[in-house]
């Protein structure tokens, strides 16, 4: 077969997803598992996307708990890094974000419903504990679905594209990813409770805190 002269790429409308691990999870999740428990015993919870689970209001991030703060300047020096990767001219100084966050519970049993997350720039989740161990199946797997809603009105050999991405990251993982990205969690079967703290992320126009 001869090369085609001339011939040019362009991947159009690609949807960035962000992975990073914190450097020493292990003392932070066990004092944010701490701080979880306390909640659940005197906040009720609210009922968004989740079914079987308890699901914190918003005002996780303004707790002052060591944990929770050193939880939150994590996020945001680490989503700043990621979104200098999408506009190398992007300065902190210039922009503000704004962090609210929320702590999960999801029991055995317990999953997300498929959702996004209205008024926001970017979401994602931190994973506290009792992610899918194994990785064989779909139980307590993070799925993001393919946003172009005609992908599958066509399927060539060899098509390099799927309809779905399915994550299971271990404790002390967090993720970012465009807040319109449709995404849920699927049944948790571990013993072990599954727990994660998600979280929006909106530029407000006044300087990082």
């Amino acid at each position: 077969m001869k090369r085609a002269m001339g011939l040019e790429r362009r991947d159009l409308f690609s949807t960035p997803l962000f992975q990073v691990r914190h450097p020493r999870p292990a003392a932070l999740n066990a004092a944010l598992l701490r701080r979880i428990g306390r909640l659940q015993h005197t906040d009720p919870g609210l009922h968004r996307s989740n079914v079987k689970g308890w699901h914190s209001d918003d005002r996780f991030f303004a707790l002052r708990d060591p944990a929770v703060q050193t939880l939150r300047r994590f996020l945001l020096d680490q989503f700043v890094a990621a979104y200098r990767q999408l506009a190398p001219d992007f300065s902190s100084a210039r922009a503000s974000l704004r962090l609210i966050g929320w702590a999960n519970v999801l029991p055995r049993g317990g999953y997300n419903e498929l959702h996004d997350h209205p008024r926001s720039t970017f979401s994602g989740c931190y994973y506290v504990q009792g992610t899918n161990k194994k990785a064989v199946d779909l139980a307590g797997t993070l799925e993001l679905r393919d946003p172009r809603g005609s992908i599958h009105m066509s399927a060539p050999p060899g098509f390099p594209y799927d309809s779905r991405v399915i994550l299971s990251p271990p404790p002390g993982t967090a993720i970012f990813f465009p807040s319109w990205l449709l995404h849920m969690v699927h049944p948790h079967e571990e013993p072990e409770d599954r727990v994660s703290i998600a979280f929006n992320l909106m530029f407000t126009g006044k300087r990082i805190a």
